[in-house]
């Protein structure tokens, strides 16, 4: 099943990471030298709009975890 949906979605074994690679390919799109050229075969035939379920983008999946309420400010 792993096979199925790496073949419907190609980012899904990259898991959290999925913005990096997003944010590659668009460098990837404005300068293909850019880019490392691993990754040139990759973005060959990649569709960003393939992908059901996307990460969150690099600044909510970067950001610091919002500490719990009572623990924000002393009574």
């Amino acid at each position: 099943m792993s096979s199925e949906s790496s073949r419907t979605n190609p980012l899904a074994a990259f898991g959290q990471n999925e913005w990096l690679v997003d944010e590659l390919y668009q460098k990837y799109l404005q300068d293909p030298e850019s880019v490392d050229r691993a990754w040139w075969n990759f973005f060959a035939d990649y569709s960003p709009d393939s992908g059901a379920g996307r990460a969150a983008p690099p600044g909510t999946a970067q950001a610091a975890p919002v500490p719990p309420t009572s623990a924000a400010a002393p009574v």
